[in-house]
């Protein structure tokens, strides 16, 4: 993760967001801001449990995409900067993960989609529901403006 900054705090509320993954994965909410500077970093912080002990190593992920589907910004990673492994984790783990993430996409609207896939083999956890790229295993957090 880089350095987080975050100029005014009050833009971040937390929103509840109970979306379900696979494996037992939850994301329980959110925290982001609702714009950004192009070329400037989004900081994003999300709440998660996994119910069970996860089959293998997941890395998380944020993605923000334009209606165009260029990508302005994408971040992956293992919690805690490689050193807490999904692997380690015990049923009913909580994780919060906060990240400060480079954008590089001109001004206009982006989604802000966040996931969870399996290395080495790339396998996304599958994301409940009928909500835009769920079927992808993207989970849509909201839109930001890109300025």
């Amino acid at each position: 993760m880089s350095n987080v900054s975050v100029t005014d705090a009050a833009d971040m509320g937390y929103h509840d967001h109970m979306v379900q993954l696979g494996q037992g994965m939850t994301l329980q909410g959110y925290r982001l801001q609702p714009s950004v500077d192009a070329n400037g970093n989004l900081t994003v912080e999300t709440d998660w449990q996994a119910q069970q002990q996860l089959d293998g190593d997941y890395h998380y992920f944020v993605h923000v995409i334009g209606a165009d589907g260029s990508v302005a910004a994408q971040y992956d990673t293992v919690p805690d900067n490689g050193q807490f492994p999904t692997s380690k984790w015990t049923p009913r783990q909580m994780w919060r993960q906060l990240d400060s993430i480079p954008v590089k996409g001109v001004p206009g609207i982006y989604g802000v989609y966040v996931g969870w896939y399996r290395y080495p083999d790339l396998t996304r956890l599958g994301v409940e529901g009928t909500a835009s790229k769920a079927a992808d295993g993207l989970v849509y957090l909201t839109d930001i403006l890109v300025r």
